[in-house]
């Protein structure tokens, strides 16, 4: 599962997850590679962050209209489009939401794949 995040807007808070039903949502209009690529080219669209942050708040149950979503990240552009690059990031590696005490406690031992020299 993935670890919950927080989005910032309009003085609200909004815990929001990068789940498979966000993402796909997300990329009715665009694939989220192509965002990050628009983040590190200074190139970033004011809706493309309002659509993000829409999908993240609205897909974790909220009810939030795109236009309202849309002229909060106007008014706080700086945060939102941090917040929309974390919900990407987040969306695209695969980190769980946190390693167990127990497993971490044990210190899990993996099995390492024989290699072709022994197998005979």
């Amino acid at each position: 599962m993935r670890r919950k995040m927080e989005i910032v807007l309009g003085g609200k808070t909004y815990e929001v997850r990068a789940d498979f039903a966000t993402v796909e949502r997300i990329e009715q209009r665009f694939d989220l590679m192509s965002f990050l690529r628009s983040v590190q080219t200074y190139k970033t669209k004011v809706k493309d962050v309002a659509w993000i942050l829409y999908c993240a708040i609205n897909e974790a149950g909220n009810s939030v209209p795109y236009n309202e979503v849309g002229t909060l990240v106007i008014d706080e552009m700086g945060s939102a489009s941090v917040y929309a690059t974390e919900f990407v990031s987040e969306a695209l590696s695969a980190r769980p939401e946190k390693v167990s005490k127990k497993k971490s406690a044990k210190g899990e031992q993996t099995d390492s794949p024989q290699s072709q020299s022994s197998i005979g």
